[in-house]
């Protein structure tokens, strides 16, 4: 908890690699409550900061399409970042992109999307709601009283007996 507080100390100055860090344990809830939206914008910064471990951590936030919108693009911008600056670990998750046939972007539109505020693969185009028509409510109203018989005449001999009622239902009585 001691290194967490003082690593957000120094993130808050703006510090690369303590960015990198906190973004890390915010990641893992190590030391501090668990915040993946944090920890984006902490891996944001250390990768704004040509930081390659950020760059690597910021690119794989674009591969979850969890905290924020899957973009192969600018996951794959930020990832080669890092692969250039010789972070091995990133060579190895461009390698699986290949082997995983993930489209790679060209050279030309790789530098943009790796800086670009519109890489985060969101549409200025308005959001709508989209209505979902499951057709008619074929279900029927059912009672409690209707629950209760059939689950009285589903429930096992030791069941009944134990609410009392082994001889209604052996009598056909409803």
């Amino acid at each position: 908890a001691k290194a967490a507080y003082w690593l957000d100390k120094a993130a808050d100055q703006n510090m690369p690699i303590a960015q990198y860090n906190m973004g890390v344990f915010l990641n893992n809830g190590w030391g501090t409550a668990w915040n993946p939206f944090k920890a984006y914008e902490r891996f944001k910064a250390a990768a704004e900061d040509s930081l390659p471990e950020g760059e690597f951590a910021y690119g794989l936030f674009f591969t979850d399409n969890l905290v924020v919108p899957r973009n192969w693009n600018t996951a794959y911008s930020w990832l080669k970042l890092a692969e250039d600056a010789k972070f091995e670990p990133a060579k190895k998750v461009l390698a699986e992109f290949v082997k995983r046939g993930i489209p790679i972007p060209s050279d030309s539109s790789r530098s943009e999307a790796a800086k670009s505020d519109s890489s985060l693969g969101v549409s200025n185009q308005p959001i709508e709601p989209l209505y979902l028509d499951y057709g008619p409510d074929t279900s029927s109203n059912v009672s409690d009283l209707q629950l209760l018989n059939e689950a009285f005449k589903e429930g096992n001999s030791k069941f009944r007996k134990a609410l009392g009622i082994t001889n209604v239902f052996e009598k056909g009585v409803e």
